[in-house]
């Protein structure tokens, strides 16, 4: 049975109080395998989600429309695009395929507020889950990545936005890498309540 490997998610607040610092979230449960095969998930629609990005790869539209469409099944409004977060998720997921890392933290040291502040994202909020898997898949998995997030109880508080943390935008980006042993994709799912709005 093909596996999905999802990392803990993390949440970043800005502290009303004190604009300055910044508060994170780390839920309990910690790095894990789910598998594709996961109790059955809300019917999924096969039309387009609103607020689906306008370009992206599929596995990067599926993910994109399935969150909305779970977040719809709960009564929660659509996620909108967003550009540079969705930039940021394709650079990371890219960055931990390149070396072969699977975490929230490169193994520089640089966290989600480092990269977010890298690319000129300033954000009320923001949060991150990350998914990597190795197998044969004829396509790059995509429903199946967001299905599995949802499953997990910390990855659904940030689909959810569960924490009412007020996200609403989100970028999703995959780096895949093929051969004849085996194909790897790396996904990072970014969830944003943007400081300013500008998409």
């Amino acid at each position: 049975m093909q596996k999905i490997r999802i990392g803990r998610p993390i949440q970043i607040r800005r502290p009303t109080t004190s604009p300055q610092r910044k508060k994170i979230i780390v839920p309990k449960n910690r790095i894990q395998s789910i598998k594709i095969q996961s109790p059955k998930s809300p019917a999924i629609s096969t039309g387009r989600a609103q607020g689906t990005a306008p370009t992206s790869t599929e596995a990067e539209q599926e993910i994109f429309e399935q969150t909305n469409k779970l977040r719809a099944d709960y009564e929660k409004p659509p996620l909108e695009y967003h550009d540079r977060l969705t930039e940021l998720a394709r650079h990371y997921s890219r960055l931990m395929l390149e070396k072969n890392f699977f975490a929230h933290v490169t193994p520089e040291g640089k966290n989600l507020m480092g990269r977010s502040r890298e690319f000129q994202i300033q954000y009320h909020a923001i949060a991150e889950n990350i998914a990597c898997y190795r197998g044969h898949f004829v396509k790059p998995p995509g429903r199946e990545v967001a299905v599995s997030w949802f499953h997990s109880p910390g990855h659904r508080a940030n689909m959810l936005d569960e924490n009412n943390l007020g996200f609403t935008h989100l970028g999703v980006g995959m780096a895949s890498k093929f051969s004849s042993s085996e194909n790897i994709y790396y996904y990072t799912q970014l969830f944003l309540l943007p400081l300013h709005v500008d998409k």
